[in-house]
């Protein structure tokens, strides 16, 4: 994460804040992600959370991992090429 953070400076890093303490929304997404882990609607809908939140790379993450579990799951394609323009991240 800092080799990232370091090539786009403009980035901010996730706060301790949001790791810490879960909305509900999170923690319900949280909950089905733990109870199904290859249920990729859930880790989608959790990166639009953190995307809400302005936390940028766990929306990346969370959002590429909806991809690769479900590789036709167009909404997750999409919130992550939003998220991905509007952090000027062009390279992926």
């Amino acid at each position: 994460m800092l080799i990232v953070s370091f090539l786009l400076p403009h980035l901010p890093l996730p706060t301790p804040h949001s790791l810490a303490r879960p909305s509900p929304s999170q923690a319900c997404y949280l909950k089905a992600i733990e109870t199904r882990p290859d249920f990729a609607v859930a880790w989608s809908n959790l990166g639009c959370v953190f995307n809400a939140q302005q936390e940028i790379w766990l929306a990346i993450h969370h959002f590429e991992k909806a991809v690769a579990l479900d590789p036709n799951f167009l909404d997750a394609y999409i919130n992550l090429g939003n998220v991905l323009k509007e952090a000027r991240i062009f390279d992926r």
